[in-house]
């Protein structure tokens, strides 16, 4: 017979898991984005291998973000889950093949939902202690990048806007890897594990 305990002690451990997948799939995208921001041409159109590789990075994306909201969706607030609605949005609608609806531009269009959901939820997530204060700056400086590229035209902005906007997830993704090998077993969503609980199992 299930007991009450044991029904909330695997879904603790349902959750533990799911973090633990997300900082995967936030390392795999920073890592993989990285690789692409550094391409000096790419391209154009992409091949179907990058095609493909993009695709892995944005599903990644999308996964990864869940992760990060589930770890702080009590301290991001209002603003904050705003901009997490934003950078999910962004993600999923890039998802996939670039398109072109009438005049407007389905990639153009979700990748500034991403860039401006993800900025927004990196400032109401600056004081937490969730994850390294790195990780916001490099999404935060990811948009700097990129606005700056796109009015100046200058490529290389483009280029360290992909790779600092890939080494916030890479980092963050490490973080959640390596933080929930320490988590107890009882940790949720709403139990936060602290210093004190983190060590025991």
């Amino acid at each position: 017979m299930v007991t009450t305990s044991d029904s909330r002690r695997s879904s603790s451990m349902s959750y533990r898991t799911f973090v633990r997948f997300s900082g995967m799939t936030c390392m795999i995208a920073g890592i993989l984005r990285i690789c692409t921001a550094v391409i000096p041409t790419p391209p154009n159109p992409p091949t179907i291998s990058l095609e493909i590789v993009y695709a892995i990075i944005d599903l990644c994306i999308l996964f990864g973000l869940l992760g990060v909201y589930s770890t702080h969706y009590d301290r991001a607030g209002l603003w904050g889950f705003a901009g997490f609605l934003l950078a999910v949005t962004g993600a999923a609608s890039i998802l996939g093949p670039d398109v072109t609806v009438g005049y407007l531009d389905i990639y153009i269009l979700g990748a500034g939902l991403l860039t401006m959901g993800l900025s927004l939820f990196a400032i109401k997530i600056w004081n937490t202690d969730r994850l390294p204060r790195i990780v916001p700056l490099l999404w935060l400086g990811s948009t700097g990048f990129g606005m700056g590229g796109m009015m100046s035209g200058i490529d290389m902005a483009i280029h360290f806007a992909g790779v600092a906007f890939g080494l916030g997830f890479l980092i963050a993704g490490w973080h959640f890897w390596r933080q929930t090998k320490s988590w107890p077993i009882d940790v949720c969503p709403h139990n936060w594990p602290t210093e004190t609980s983190k060590h025991r199992q």
